[in-house]
Parts: structure tokens; sequence; C-alpha cells
């Protein structure tokens, strides 16, 4: 009789022991405290060419895809400030722009950063690619447009605040 009761205690306590140390690990383990995903935060990084791209003219757009959701189009202007001075150099072939979508509390709730990409051609319907494809000279501007499949819910319907992370010259 008392060898069962020693079997049932003995695995009574490691059961007891296994809780105890998964508690323990899952309170002081890397992943209990949440991360901010990489997308909400700012750039850190200066790219001294990215004063050269300026943004203008922000605004939206919006239209159905062929699945019945929505595409929310971000739009605008930028041009090419590069002095240029006459050497020849300055034409800008690439560029990352964040877009910063803020609360009812002027919190942010969705930040990307993606690849600009401008407005090619608009008949028969709008075609957009990399700025690699139609380079932006000095005193140029395009319009270029970005395309989010999803926004978050409690985006406060603003106009999101636009800004040039880096930019590519030649």
């Amino acid at each position: 009789m008392r060898g069962p009761i020693i079997g049932f205690s003995v695995g009574f306590a490691l059961i007891i022991l296994t809780v105890i140390i998964l508690i323990w690990n899952s309170k002081n383990a890397e992943t209990r405290n949440p991360v901010r995903p990489a997308v909400m935060e700012s750039a850190n990084v200066v790219d001294p060419n990215a004063a050269f791209a300026k943004v203008s003219k922000v605004h939206m757009s919006q239209a159905a895809n062929m699945i019945g959701g929505k595409m929310y189009y971000v739009e605008g202007e930028v041009t090419n400030t590069n002095p240029n001075n006459g050497s020849g150099t300055g034409t800008i072939t690439g560029a990352t722009i964040e877009v910063t979508f803020r609360n009812d509390h002027q919190d942010v709730c969705q930040r990307e950063q993606r690849a600009l990409t401008v407005v090619l051609r608009r008949e028969p319907a709008v075609d957009v690619g990399s700025l690699s494809m139609e380079p932006l000279k000095p005193g140029k501007s395009k319009d270029f447009q970005i395309a989010f499949e999803k926004l978050v819910l409690d985006w406060n319907g603003q106009y999101p605040e636009v800004k040039v992370v880096t930019v590519t010259m030649k």
C-alpha cells in the first residue's frame, strides 16, 4: 500500500515543480514584454540627401479592389530641390518615404516605410513605378502614389504625415 502513495507523491511533486518552473520562466522570458513593431518606430538615420526631396500636395483616395476590399492611396507631389550648380549630379534615382497615420488622440497608430513610387502615366489607367525608371532631375517634380491594402481601425481619417527618409542620387 505504501508503494503507490510514494509513487503518486513523487509524480505530484514533479508536476508541481514543472508548473513552478514554467511560470517562473514565462515571467522572465524576453518575449513576455511585447516589443513595438518596427513599422511603428520612426526612422532614426537621417539621410542628408533626403532634404533635396520635398513632398507637397499630399492627399488620399480609395478604390474597391477585385475581391471587394478597399485600397487606400496616399498621393502627392515630390520635387527635387537640389540646386545642381551645373555639376551634372543631383538626379534622384530612388527614395524611401515614411507614412504616419494617427488616431483621434494624435498618437501614432500606423507607421510604414515604403519605396517612393511615381506616377509614370495616367491614361488609360494610373501606372506607377520606381524613380529608377524615370529619375527626378533637379528642379523637376513628379506625382507619386503609395498603395495601402489595410489601415488600422483607429486611424482618425485625416491625411497622414509623409516624409522622405532616404534618397539615392546620381
